[in-house]
């Protein structure tokens, strides 16, 4: 066998922990007399020993080698005794073992060449394997041998290999994990971090490996820390902590996994942890309960009542709105079956049996229903007609229960009930205003209403007499709705009742008043009844508490005054005719209610009579009902989008040229 050496150096020293072998050549060597007198015992020993060992002179004859040394380089029993070591080196080392071999002879002592020197050795077959080596000198009859042992190091080095694989794979898991992974010694310091732990405290490894917690985090954090750590140490299992650390990004909430680490003997010298950083996710939690309180408040605060259901119809929630309605407190309703509570009976009080309940279809299929004609149950026993929507609660697909929305009908109902009573007056009403304007010759005559809802108390009438007069009547009852139109209509017929032929405005408005005033409560009207003389081109009339204007065809409007208080104002008003008016070719009688006067805009302004008397002069040429209807487009587009506030009601008298 033939070997490479290397000259010796400082570290050429004996191994402090050799086995039994190593302290076999970790001195020179002189066996017994029996031994070295090659007993057969000692030769059979040598060459069965199952290590690879061989001894060579001074020439680097092999003289002795092992079983072992043969088989693992491969050759025969016998095959290397007599071989020089030369062959069993590489060829590039042989110059340096050639010119190194004499070297251990001159000054002969223990050597070990461990598996970083680079020692390598041949095989038989041209393989070469990489080895440690162990040289001790044997003196034997005033001779000196060499005595090596050779060690493999091919598998052990394709161990280490794979370890420093599996330790590198092992880094990059830990350095790109997004948990913080540590481990610590008992006294607390950091012996290995991994990267994510260094970018989130912005600090390098020689910042952290090596030192305390103390050094690392302030001092409170770093005390609820070593706090954590101690009770890991102390009861030797793995514990979970919520914890709150300070780092670059701010203060974040982690969750951290420690546990014990312990020896072969199972002796605690260390810990190590995992920390999860969950800081959006208690953020989402924070948030999920905000939501949850706004939807409470919100649930809360509606006017309609909300209950949710469990699969079995029971209530699982209920809103303040639904208990009131149903007269009973939330927490008697939780938990109840629904259906018995409140929806168990029709409203014709027949039993309302579960099949037949939609809030029940829906729990059983999942499909949306609503319902407008039906009824639930007070606590007291009574009922009120309600509409509802029943939606179904799903989880992941599955149907979990229902949610109800219902909200009490009563006084829909009753402002339908109402609407229905407005608009059969209406149509009465209408019926009551006049079909058409008188055909008077000489005159265009027209009116018209603009009511504020389905009833109004606004008035106009035209009403031709025996004698070729007409008698013209335009009132206003404070207010709108029903009860002003029913005071307008009794003034209707009070005034009809009375007008005669020959019979002055203001003795037809004092019997009307006489008669209207005891029905009138905290109502008033005002009026104004004129008669148009077409063969006189006059008219004559009475007004209480109200006003109209005459347009010259030349010069400017004149104020027509109230000759009375408004009616029902004294109980025996005292009423006298106006002045009686002339009219001449062109000119205009304005007879209108105070509701265009007083239309209002967005700024609170009115429309005003400046605007009215402006907007019929403007269109004074064109036929009386136009004149109107420009007068109305005016006070809507006045008042823009608001709502009209009241009733409007116009009367325009129009003398032909």
């Amino acid at each position: 066998m033939s070997l490479s050496v290397p000259p010796p150096t400082l570290q050429d020293q004996p191994d402090l922990d050799a086995d039994q072998v190593d302290a076999l050549f970790a001195r020179s060597v002189s066996p017994p007399q029996s031994v070295a007198s090659g007993s057969v015992l000692s030769d059979a020993i040598l060459r069965e020993a199952p290590v690879a060992a061989l001894v060579a002179d001074r020439d680097g004859i092999i003289r002795l080698a092992t079983h072992e040394t043969e088989r693992r380089f491969g050759w025969g029993a016998g095959e290397l005794e007599g071989r020089s070591v030369t062959e069993l080196i590489p060829e590039p080392l042989r110059p340096r073992h050639r010119a190194r071999w004499p070297q251990f002879f001159e000054s002969p002592r223990p050597l070990f060449f461990p598996a970083s020197a680079g020692l390598a050795a041949l095989c038989r077959g041209g393989e070469e394997l990489p080895i440690a080596l162990r040289l001790a000198p044997l003196h034997l009859e005033g001779q000196t041998y060499v005595i090596a042992v050779i060690e493999d190091v091919g598998e052990a080095q394709e161990g280490a290999a794979v370890a420093r694989r599996q330790e590198r794979v092992l880094l990059t898991f830990l350095n790109h994990s997004p948990a913080v992974v540590y481990l610590k010694d008992a006294a607390g310091n950091y012996i290995l971090v991994n990267r994510r732990f260094l970018d989130i405290f912005g600090l390098t490894r020689d910042q952290v490996v090596g030192h305390s917690e103390e050094e690392v985090h302030p001092p409170e954090i770093a005390a609820a820390i070593r706090a954590n750590d101690q009770k890991v140490i102390d009861g030797g299992n793995p514990v979970r902590f919520d914890e709150t650390v300070e780092h670059v990004e701010g203060r974040r909430d982690y969750i951290s996994v420690k546990f014990p680490m312990r020896d072969s003997a199972g002796k605690i010298w260390g810990l190590g942890g995992i920390s999860t950083d969950i800081t959006e996710r208690n953020r989402a939690a924070q948030e999920v309960l905000e939501l949850g309180n706004r939807l409470e408040l919100i649930l809360n605060s509606v006017g309609e009542g909300v209950y949710g259901l469990d699969l079995q119809g029971r209530v699982t929630f209920v809103n303040p709105a639904a208990a009131s309605m149903i007269g009973w407190q939330i927490e008697d309703l939780l938990g109840k079956d629904q259906h018995s509570i409140l929806h168990h009976t029709r409203e014709d009080g027949l039993p309302f049996p579960h099949e037949e309940c939609k809030i029940w279809a829906t729990l059983k299929d999942g499909k949306q229903r609503s319902a407008d004609d039906e009824v639930f149950w007070t606590k007291e026993g009574t009922s009120f007609p309600v509409a509802y929507d029943c939606s179904p609660l799903r989880t992941e697909g599955r149907v979990v229960g229902a949610v109800v929305t219902f909200r009490d009908l009563t006084r829909e109902r009753e402002r339908e009930h109402a609407r229905r009573e407005l608009s059969a007056a209406r149509a009465v009403q209408r019926r009551l205003y006049p079909a058409s304007a008188p055909s008077v010759p000489g005159f265009d005559i027209a009116g018209t209403v603009f009511p504020a809802e389905e009833a109004c108390g606004d008035y106009f009438d035209f009403v031709m007499q025996p004698d070729g007069t007409v008698a013209i009547a335009v009132g206003d009852v404070c207010g709108h709705g029903l009860g002003p139109a029913l005071v307008m209509v009794e003034a209707r017929a009070f005034l009809r009742a009375g007008l005669a032929p020959g019979r002055s405005p203001a003795d037809v408005m004092d019997r009307m008043e006489r008669q209207i005033t005891p029905d009138l409560g905290p109502l008033f009207l005002t009026l104004l009844l004129g008669v148009l003389d077409p063969g006189t081109r006059s008219f004559s009339y009475a007004a209480a508490g109200h006003i109209a204007y005459h347009l010259p065809a030349n010069g400017d409007p004149v104020r027509l005054e109230s000759t009375a208080p408004i009616v029902g104002l004294l109980p025996e008003p005292d009423i006298e005719l106006g002045p009686t008016v002339r009219l001449s070719p062109g000119d205009l009688l304005l007879i209108p209610t105070d509701g265009l006067e007083e239309t209002m805009n967005g700024d609170g302004e009115q429309f005003g009579a400046d605007r009215i008397l402006r907007t019929t002069a403007e269109h004074r040429d064109r036929p009386a009902a136009e004149i109107l209807e420009r007068l109305n487009e005016a006070g809507r587009r006045f008042r823009g989008p608001a709502p009209q506030a009241d009733d409007v009601t116009v009367v325009l008298v129009k003398m032909l040229s």
